[in-house]
């Protein structure tokens, strides 16, 4: 098993997959966190580093489904940017042991060990 991880994920299922692009975790559904906490920690060895940047959460919550118009395409997304809380909880209950720390007022550093 690899001692770092970049997760890709189909952003249809929000899941791993091979179809989709980079994600952080404010792009996952609050019903798929724990799936999505669990895939990561088992695709990282024992001990292993997992490390993300994301946003960090906005003073005012804002909707968490947008859409984003790319050329002429529109696309619905999940943007949920999570509290420290909400992020080291379910990382826990996966076997990683996680930090969160702000980077400047917009993003959050996370880093933690799998156990």
């Amino acid at each position: 098993m690899p001692a770092l991880v970049l997760v890709r994920v189909d952003h249809r299922s929000s899941m791993a997959g091979n179809n989709g692009g980079m994600t952080s975790a404010c792009h996952v559904p609050d019903e798929q966190l724990a799936r999505f906490a669990a895939t990561v920690s088992s695709a990282v060895r024992t001990s292993g580093l997992v490390v993300f940047a994301d946003k960090a959460m906005p003073p005012s919550p804002a909707p968490p489904v947008v859409a984003r118009t790319v050329g002429d395409q529109l696309f619905t997304i999940i943007d949920r940017p999570r509290s420290t809380t909400e992020l080291v909880e379910p990382f826990a209950a996966a076997g990683i042991q996680l930090s969160v720390n702000a980077i400047g007022p917009r993003f959050v550093l996370g880093q933690g060990r799998r156990l």
